[in-house]
């Protein structure tokens, strides 16, 4: 039988924060099968709980003992290149967060600054779908209307 060794209060700590809040599941399941192990649960009972195999709860106590809390984070992956830096992407958030309420002034702003045309700016929504779903949900919704900006921007 495998086990993790005996946790730090600072690892068991960061494990337990990790499993309750980090934002991808992944890394969170991967916390969670580190203090399940830590408590003496074997590879096959945690492989049972999380409906998995038992080499991949072998390979993320192995990527644990290994590399600690980084072993547990999934790697970037690759992917198309961002149309728009961070910078572009938080003034188009601003823009149109300004002008939520006159949809004419924040399309032909968003045109000016960060170079839409207008009929991809008319891709992505109509007027009015496109300023009542931001009223609606600012913030989810001005990260999905980003990214369709985005999209439609290639």
């Amino acid at each position: 039988m495998r086990f993790v060794p005996q946790l730090s209060e600072f690892s068991q700590e960061t494990l337990t924060e990790m499993h309750k809040k980090h934002p991808k599941n992944r890394a969170r399941m991967r916390a969670h099968i580190i203090l399940m192990s830590a408590d003496r649960k074997t590879i096959e009972e945690i492989a049972k709980i999380y409906h998995i195999q038992r080499d991949t709860v072998s390979s993320c106590l192995t990527k644990w003992e290994t590399k600690g809390i980084v072993g547990l984070l999934d790697k970037p992956k690759s992917g198309r290149p961002r149309l728009l830096t961070a910078a572009e992407e938080d003034r188009a958030l601003k823009l149109i967060e300004e002008d939520q309420r006159n949809s004419k002034k924040a399309r032909s702003r968003l045109q000016e600054e960060l170079w839409f045309s207008l009929t991809e700016v008319m891709k992505i929504r109509t007027e009015q779908v496109f300023f009542e779903r931001i009223m609606l949900c600012k913030k989810h919704i001005q990260k999905h209307l980003l990214k369709q900006i985005i999209a439609f921007k290639s």
